[in-house]
């Protein structure tokens, strides 16, 4: 390790980490990270360092919870890059796979609904089989929603209605958020049905949930055959004004060739 790679890590050539630095960079050079991203991930490494330094840990100490710690004492600072275990996920695994860290696991806050988050990140990890990543994510929507029920430090899981589910998708998918809700909906939706089945919540808040909207690659509307045609028109009572009315629209709906001529295959028709 050369005082070059000390100064752009920003480390202070000292912690019981830094004898990692060259190969942690080599490894972001195999991974194809160029250099303003490694540069990131370099200085990660560096904070990192001189955090449990300053904690005087070791880094076998550094536990699923002492990351989070430090990881919330990095947000704490003003840093905005990297201040997530998704973030910091190339270093951990680095470390964790050279056998210096403990295996990590995803750590859920404290709080009124800590023991159900707990239960679907089990349900998550081992019932459903999802990645790191995916169990993060999911884990992290229901704890946001879970946090917006929380009031005076209590949660009252009987009273959480379809008002609170609304109340929190608009929040999530307000008008400059609105790309999210593709994410949102279906986490909160597998959420719910789980608080649902484990007898949390008395309703089926899960069906309250809407359906997003998404136009991108949806086919052109398909045509209906003449004979599924002419069957709709023949249904139309032509008897009464409603049933004239329904049969014009059918016409005009389905003319072929210039505007106003129907389809040949209409010309038999009473």
């Amino acid at each position: 390790m050369t005082k070059q790679d000390n100064a752009r890590s920003g480390a202070d050539g000292s912690g019981p980490l830094l004898e990692h630095l060259v190969g942690f960079k080599e490894e972001l050079t195999r991974s194809g990270y160029g250099p303003v991203r490694s540069g990131a991930h370099l200085e990660l490494f560096a904070d990192l360092c001189d955090w449990t330094k300053r904690q005087s840990l070791a880094p076998g100490e550094l536990t699923s919870d002492r990351v989070a710690a430090f990881l919330e004492d990095r947000r704490a600072r003003g840093r905005t890059d990297l201040v997530s275990v998704v973030g910091a996920a190339p270093l951990l695994g680095y470390l964790v796979r050279i056998g210096t860290l403990p295996e990590q696991v995803l750590v859920v806050s404290d709080g009124p609904g800590r023991a159900l988050l707990e239960a679907y990140r089990h349900y998550l990890e081992a019932e459903r089989g999802l990645a790191a990543r995916g169990v993060e994510r999911y884990v992290k929507l229901a704890s946001r929603f879970v946090a917006s029920l929380e009031h005076d430090g209590v949660i009252d899981w009987p009273g959480v209605s379809a008002r609170d589910v609304t109340g929190f998708l608009a929040a999530s998918c307000s008008s400059g958020r609105a790309q999210h809700a593709p994410a949102v909906v279906p986490v909160l939706r597998s959420f719910l049905r789980f608080a649902l089945l484990e007898g949390v919540i008395a309703l089926p808040l899960h069906h309250t949930v809407p359906a997003v909207a998404g136009w991108r690659m949806s086919p052109l509307p398909q045509g209906i055959s003449p004979e599924a045609l002419r069957a709709l028109l023949e249904s139309c009572d032509r008897s009464s004004a409603r049933g004239q009315r329904d049969f014009a629209i059918l016409i005009l709906r389905n003319c072929s060739g210039a505007p106003g001529q129907p389809d040949p295959s209409l010309e038999q028709l009473p």
